[in-house]
C-alpha cells in the first residue's frame, strides 16, 4: 500500500461500503476510455473511499460514478471543453489542455468551483497537482501526488491559498457522496 495513503487512513476513515469503487477489471476499462492509466495512488484512494468529499468541501472524483458531475471520465471531457473556450477568450491558460500531450486531467473540485488537476507528464506515477481557482485565473502546482497533497493538507502542513482557511477541519471527515 502506498505510504500517504496509510497515513490518510489514519486521518480519514473511509466508509464500510465505498460509494461507487470499482469491482474487479473495471479499472482496464476506465483506462482504455480514459485513455490514459490512472496514478496507483488514486486507484488505491478510490478502492479505500470510494465517491466522496472530505469536510464536505472537496470532492474527489472517480470513473466509476453514476453523476456525470463527480464522474472524472465526463469531467475531462467537461473541464477540457471549459479550458479550451477561456482561452477562446484569451485568458492564460499556463498547461497544455487535453487530448495535448501533458495535458490536465481533473480529478477533483471544491464546493466553491476549485478544480484541482493532475498534469499529466509522463507516467501516472509521477503527475503533479495543479489547482484552478473558481472564476480566477489563478494556478497553483505542487510538485507531489494527489496523496502526499491529500496528506499535506489534512496534516495542516500544506495551505493551497485557493482554499479557505478552514479547510481541512481540525478533525476531518470523509463522507459518501
Amino acid at each position: 500500500m502506498n505510504m500517504y495513503i496509510e497515513e490518510i487512513l489514519k486521518i480519514l476513515s473511509p466508509p464500510d461500503k465505498p460509494l461507487d469503487a470499482p469491482h474487479v477489471g473495471e479499472w482496464i476499462a476506465a483506462e482504455e476510455k480514459l485513455e490514459h492509466s490512472f496514478p496507483s495512488d488514486y486507484k488505491e484512494f478510490v478502492e479505500k473511499f470510494g465517491e466522496g468529499k472530505i469536510d464536505n468541501f472537496l470532492h474527489i472524483f472517480t470513473p466509476f460514478s453514476k453523476n456525470e458531475n463527480f464522474n472524472l471520465i465526463m469531467q475531462r471531457d467537461v473541464q477540457s471543453k471549459v479550458l479550451k473556450e477561456l482561452k477562446s477568450y484569451d485568458e492564460t491558460i499556463p498547461y497544455p489542455i487535453l487530448p495535448e500531450p501533458g495535458g490536465l486531467l481533473p480529478f477533483a473540485a471544491t464546493d466553491n468551483g476549485d478544480v484541482l488537476f493532475w498534469k499529466t507528464s509522463g507516467i501516472a506515477d509521477k503527475w503533479t497537482i495543479v489547482v484552478n481557482a473558481a472564476r480566477s485565473p489563478d494556478w497553483k502546482e505542487y510538485d507531489m501526488s494527489m496523496a502526499e497533497f491529500l496528506l499535506q493538507l489534512l496534516r495542516r502542513r500544506l495551505h493551497c491559498e485557493i482554499f479557505p482557511v478552514s479547510f481541512p477541519s481540525p478533525s476531518p471527515m470523509f463522507e459518501p457522496v
